[in-house]
């Protein structure tokens, strides 16, 4: 049976959508957080392909990349579609979210006070509504919307929406704003969270500010 360790940081971060699939799959794993004032010691001691983090180490390979170990993870554990066509909107759905993100990490990184005000407009009022607006009718376009991204079961689009809506609305008390703009989505999130194996992640991962 293989074995899996995942390293990164005492954060949620580039790392918890690996462990949300991790908790989905039923599937355990170490989870070996570096509290950041550690990080310059135990940097030269592990396997880091670009001398960064997360890495996952399984079966003799470590695995580098945040968004390759996630889907590697989700292929795994049947949490990825098989079709190519499926996989295909699975994909862009994946990078649909990961453009939403980059618009308020945009603001959230910004140190210059008037331009992270400007970033945060900008992702608020026009690049984060006009994607989610996209992903609401993808959603929809399957069954209706009332199910799931991409077939009939949980995938990983669906954990990356709950990763992507925690981060940005659940702990920016932003979700009144999303209810208007992409009310399906909203929905599909609650129903992620959920899901047993992943309700029950949620309650025990660690509490970290980010």
């Amino acid at each position: 049976m293989a074995t899996y360790k995942l390293t990164y940081f005492n954060g949620r971060g580039l790392a918890e959508l690996a462990r949300l699939v991790f908790a989905a799959a039923g599937v355990e794993f170490e989870d070996n957080r570096i509290e950041q004032d550690k990080w310059p010691a135990v940097k030269a001691e592990l396997p880091l392909p670009f001398k960064q983090v997360p890495i996952l180490e399984t079966k003799g390979q470590v695995l580098a990349q945040s968004n390759t170990i996630a889907k590697y993870l989700a292929r795994e554990f049947n949490l990825y579609p098989t079709e190519n066509l499926q996989i295909a909107r699975e994909e862009m759905i994946l990078d649909g979210l990961a453009d939403a993100n980059t618009a308020f990490m945009r603001s959230r990184y910004e140190e210059d006070s008037a331009r992270k005000q400007t970033f945060l407009d900008k992702a608020l009022n026009e690049v984060v509504p006009r994607i989610l607006t996209g992903l609401e009718g993808l959603l929809e376009a399957n069954n209706g919307g009332n199910g799931f991204f991409v077939g009939d079961s949980l995938t990983l689009a669906d954990l990356a929406l709950q990763v992507f809506i925690y981060n940005n609305f659940v702990t920016e008390n932003r979700m009144d704003s999303l209810q208007s703009v992409a009310p399906k989505l909203k929905a599909l999130y609650e129903r992620v969270v959920e899901v047993p194996n992943v309700k029950r992640w949620l309650a025990m991962r660690p509490q970290t500010p980010w």
